[in-house]
């Protein structure tokens, strides 16, 4: 079946003029640059969104010792002592 298309596609390209194999190839040169640049794309987004998710998780990370750092310091408050900023540790 692949055959008979392709034989159909030769005998079509030896009667056609060559503005028309031309075109021809423009076309396919314009959906193959087409299909690359869809595919760059897709892969140079899937890399931003890696790296925006890889700041969010270090973000978070962030986050979660800065609010453990607050407690420990609330609950030093709490029991009416000092903190020793150098040690990092309830006085």
């Amino acid at each position: 079946m692949i055959i008979g298309y392709a034989k159909a596609a030769i005998a079509f390209l030896e009667t056609a003029g060559t503005s028309l194999k031309w075109l021809i190839v423009a076309g396919i040169a314009i959906a193959l640059v087409t299909i690359y640049g869809i595919w760059h794309h897709q892969i140079y987004q899937s890399g931003v969104n890696d790296t925006i998710a890889g700041i969010a998780r270090e973000d978070k990370g962030w986050v979660d010792r800065a609010w453990e750092a607050r407690s420990k310091l609330q609950a030093c408050k709490a029991l009416g002592r000092g903190w020793d900023q150098t040690t990092g540790r309830c006085q």
